[in-house]
């Protein structure tokens, strides 16, 4: 990987589908080099010492972590290990995962829906979606995951605070005829603010 984000696409270097030609890249990475001069020779370089390997590379802003982190979704209300932190609609918003391999990349799906469409999957267990590319955009602003969709009624920023622990800054999706928004200001559907839905169980933390 080139920045060390944990949301990846596959990429091939010079355009061919063999195995040894292919390069994981996340979004806004392989948009920024797709046509540059000298790409394929960059991705030759990333490909031979992934950042991930180097040996000052700084995990403390990226999310590998050996268990599930814990989440704040709103202020004061913090899901411990909860593999599906806010369910809408029906369609986990976050779904997360321990790491496959120790001291891996904690596993994070994402599902959202812009206005007047419903939930569907952006990230499916941290790989983005080839068919998300025309409508969505990822960001990795410092310490922070931004999804955003191309037309802005739907958006997810993540701060990673330590691979542990991470907040909820924004979240706006749509689904079932609602919009929500959750994040540093509390909850809101259709803009009425509402009291943060209890913990029903240790596998869903919010039901909306």
């Amino acid at each position: 990987m080139r920045c060390g984000a944990t949301v990846f696409e596959y990429r091939s270097v010079s355009g061919s589908d063999a195995l040894d030609d292919i390069i994981l890249l996340c979004p806004a990475c392989a948009h920024a080099l797709a046509g540059q001069p000298g790409a394929e020779r960059a991705l030759r370089a990333m490909r031979a010492n992934p950042l991930a390997r180097q040996k000052l590379f700084d995990r403390r802003k990226l999310p590998f972590f050996n268990g599930l982190p814990d989440v704040a979704v709103t202020p004061g209300v913090t899901m411990q290990a909860t593999p599906v932190p806010i369910l809408f609609a029906g369609v986990p918003v976050l779904r997360l995962d321990p790491p496959e391999v120790q001291g891996g990349a904690t596993g994070f799906s994402v599902a959202l829906g812009v206005a007047r469409g419903e939930p569907r999957p952006i990230i499916v267990a941290n790989e983005w979606r080839s068919d998300a590319e025309a409508d969505w955009v990822f960001e990795r602003p410092s310490n922070h995951y931004v999804i955003t969709s191309r037309d802005r009624s739907a958006q997810l920023i993540l701060a990673i605070l330590t691979p542990g622990r991470w907040s909820i800054e924004l979240l706006r999706t749509h689904g079932g005829g609602r919009m929500l928004e959750a994040g540093l200001h509390g909850v809101r559907v259709d803009g009425v603010a509402r009291p943060t839905p209890a913990s029903k169980s240790q596998l869903v933390g919010m039901t909306i």
